[in-house]
Order: structure tokens, then sequence, then C-alpha cells
């Protein structure tokens, strides 16, 4: 009995070796999105011990765009702006009623002439960005 823990270990160690591998190599075959880098790099999550503020994550994306999800994944969860310069900016937000994510775009300034223009997904239940609202829509409902 004891000769099959070890064996169970490193068979555990290669499964998730081998999975971790195979999603690094699915997400090498995305396209690259610099709308959703943009807002991975300037995304910052805190947790406080007190109740009321709980968890909440800052965005700061590119040079014009900064807004708040606070109480990330509870019911009155808000999102706020605290800075958004526009359409005429590099970024901006909408949000998405449907699948209720925060929806942000690249403005005048960001944008290189892709169609459709790379946008990021960013939801009030888990904080985390996603590169397609199905993803965060599948995200917020599995919390």
């Amino acid at each position: 009995m004891r000769s099959l823990i070890p064996v169970v270990a490193v068979d555990l160690l290669l499964l998730t070796t081998q999975a971790e591998a195979q999603t690094s190599q699915r997400l090498s075959e995305r396209p690259q999105n610099p709308t959703y880098e943009a807002v991975v790099a300037g995304m910052t999550c805190h947790q406080s011990s007190n109740q009321i503020t709980g968890f909440w994550c800052e965005y700061a994306v590119g040079g014009g765009l900064r807004f708040v999800i606070a109480g990330v994944g509870q019911p009155d969860a808000a999102v706020t702006v605290e800075e958004a310069l526009g359409y005429d900016s590099d970024y901006y937000f909408t949000f998405g009623v449907g699948h209720g994510c925060v929806i942000v775009k690249p403005g005048k300034l960001a944008l290189r002439g892709e169609d459709p223009f790379p946008v990021a997904f960013v939801s009030p239940v888990t904080g985390k960005v996603y590169q397609t609202w199905q993803e965060c829509k599948t995200a917020a409902g599995s919390q």
C-alpha cells in the first residue's frame, strides 16, 4: 500500500501538468486582444476585513479610464466610474445588461482598424477579466 501513494502522487502531478499545458496551448491559440491585455495589466484587487468594504477591484485602463467594482461577488456589488474621458480617449466602457458584465472598448485613440475591434469583459461577480461575453456570463452564473 505504501508504494501506491508515490505512484498516485506522480500520476496526479502528470495530469496537472498536462492540463496546464493544454490550457496554455488553448490560450496561445487565441488571437491577441490588446484591450483584454490592457484591462488585465491595470487590474488590482483588494480584500478588507471590513464587512461593508469586503472585496473590491480597481481597473486603470490606458490613460483615461478608471473604474472600481466594490463588493465583488455580493448581490449589491457596484461599478463606480472614477475617470472616463469617453469615446475620444483610448478606452471607455459600457455595461451589458443581458450578461451583466462591464464591456471595455477601445476608443478613437486605441482603435487600430480591427474589425471587429477587440473588447474585454469584466464580471462584477468574480472581478475577473474575460475575452468573450459568454465566458463572463458563465463565470458569473457559476458563483
